[in-house]
């Protein structure tokens, strides 16, 4: 266990520093020599081929894609953050249904259905120029989930997420997560559509031994297990303005580039933040010399962090093309 290292400690007002947070994340990466050493190997072998499925049922929140590898002179590799040195997914136990790792990729191809918190209408600027149905009520949004006719490739929900210790505790919008699972999702089993959750915790999964079963249970596996072709989530809190753009920014590029593999672009997405950051030897101080809290510094990190805190689970090489249509009518039907 390191629950230091959760990206659920990040918290603007009221949590952990996000420089103390990634100052821990770089201590436990150290801990792990041998890990280290085993995905520089396969980084050496394999180069730009290689491609990675982390598989943590361990409930730990560990952020593998913020893994800090070293530099290693004698493999003639250079260090860095393995989420963006590597095409990197994750994988959990998808319970109650005869589906193991991911073993053939996803060509998840359609258009866009959605749900859009009435905070949250901006995301629908992003697909716009495609073919779209977004709506505005979780009612008509499930069941149009439950049944719509058109081919779907992506299925976006952008609302508030909540989080506790009890799966009774888990939701997205206006519904829990048992409200979820009652639900059949037809249209994600016949087009086995990628799931995009731009919702705080979305990507958090709780132990489910108070309702009686050893299993871990979260949304991520939910939408799996009810047919995604894959899902991207959050792992913590990123309901302010500028994660939400971060977001936008990153379903534009996974949208408007169809020939790479989700899992790739959000690989360039993560290694465009950590440019934009800076060197990763020149972490800010929590603290200026005069006592004050260095609030830009912090704002920094934090907006790194954001960018590692999307997660994607489902086959490395599963592809995303939306349609257009054939004549633009505005938004689309749904309210």
């Amino acid at each position: 266990m390191a629950p230091a290292v959760s990206l659920a400690n990040l918290r603007q007002h009221d949590g952990e520093y996000p420089s103390e947070v990634l100052r821990a994340i770089r201590l436990w990466s150290q801990n792990q020599e041998p890990l280290a050493h085993w995905l520089n190997r396969a980084r050496a072998l394999h180069g730009t081929a290689l491609r990675l499925i982390v598989w943590d049922d361990t409930g730990y929140e560990l952020p593998w894609e913020l893994f800090w590898l070293p530099d290693d002179q004698q493999l003639a590799v250079g260090g860095g953050l393995l989420g963006a040195l590597v095409a990197m997914t994750r994988w959990t136990t998808v319970h109650d249904a005869d589906q193991h790792l991911p073993r053939e990729s996803e060509h998840c191809r359609g258009g866009i259905l959605g749900y859009l918190h009435r905070d949250m209408t901006d995301d629908g600027t992003v697909f716009a120029s495609y073919t779209h149905r977004m709506h505005r009520e979780m009612t008509s949004f499930l069941d149009a989930l439950n049944g719509l006719a058109d081919p779907t490739g992506l299925v976006y929900m952008g609302c508030h997420g909540s989080y506790g210790d009890t799966v009774t505790r888990l939701r997205l919008g206006e519904r829990t997560w048992a409200e979820f699972n009652g639900e059949k999702m037809h249209v994600l089993g016949r087009d086995r559509s990628l799931v995009c959750l731009n919702a705080c915790h979305s990507g958090r999964f709780v132990d489910n031994r108070a309702q009686g079963e050893e299993a871990l249970r979260g949304f991520a596996e939910l939408f799996l297990r009810k047919g995604a072709g894959g899902c991207i989530v959050t792992a913590g809190k990123v309901g302010d303005a500028e994660a939400r753009a971060l977001v936008r920014r990153l379903v534009r590029d996974v949208a408007a580039q169809p020939q790479y593999p989700v899992a790739e672009k959000l690989r360039v997405f993560r290694a465009r933040a950590l440019e934009e950051f800076g060197p990763l030897s020149a972490i800010p101080s929590v603290h200026r010399d005069d006592g004050t809290v260095d609030a830009h510094g912090q704002k920094r990190v934090l907006r790194l962090l954001y960018a590692f805190m999307f997660h994607f689970y489902g086959h490395p090489l599963t592809r995303l093309q939306l349609t257009a249509p054939l004549l633009s009518t505005g938004e689309g039907s749904g309210r």
